[in-house]
């Protein structure tokens, strides 16, 4: 990262198996927590990944509330 911000991440293995990675990142002073089960991908990508998920979400929802759709069938889908 940049002088802006910074990312580290940490292993947590669960005394039933389950292996997850935490990735904490600060940018532009705000913190963002990331609980994955992605071991082999750098920290930054992560961020990005949400990042662009985030903005998928948001078009979602702004068009749902546009539309005036309470849910999308699922007839509507197929």
């Amino acid at each position: 990262m940049d002088e802006k911000g910074y990312a580290h991440s940490k292993i947590i293995r669960f005394r039933n198996g389950l292996t997850l990675r935490l990735v904490s990142l600060t940018v532009e002073g705000k913190r963002r927590d990331h609980v994955i089960g992605i071991m082999d991908m750098p920290d930054i990508y992560i961020h990005y990944i949400y990042q662009k998920r985030w903005s998928i979400e948001i078009f979602f929802r702004t068009m749902k509330s546009y539309l005036k759709l309470d849910h999308i069938k699922e007839d509507l889908m197929a």
